[in-house]
């Protein structure tokens, strides 16, 4: 009897465990595609604002907090970089921090 709940409990931390690696993987990639976003229009328009790209990335990634974010143009490429501490859902087991970056070449009329 104690070892079935003592499997049912290791079998219980381990799906938590693997959920919150599994969201926060989710969580990376949805932060990559906002900044690589943010890139791409900073790149066709260099008056977007460091503003919207924190507004992206908390609509795009529920849990982030601590966002710091930077856009940068130097007439051949734009890049966009995001710093944020990511919470899962859930217990409480661990936070983690991300860094994303992504960088595109400005695009120039003929």
């Amino acid at each position: 009897m104690i070892e079935g709940i003592v499997a049912v409990a290791i079998v219980f931390i381990l799906f938590t465990v693997v959920a919150q690696l599994a969201i926060a993987l989710l969580a990376h990639q949805a932060a990559e595609a906002a900044v690589a976003s943010a890139a791409r229009q900073a790149s066709l328009r260099p008056g977007l604002s460091e503003e919207e790209l924190l507004s992206d990335l908390r609509a795009t990634v529920p849990g982030a907090g601590h966002i710091e974010a930077g856009l940068a143009n130097d007439g051949r490429l734009s890049l966009a970089w995001a710093t944020f501490e990511f919470s899962p859902p859930g217990p409480m087991l661990r936070s983690f921090v991300f860094s994303v970056e992504a960088e595109v070449p400005v695009v120039v009329a003929p």
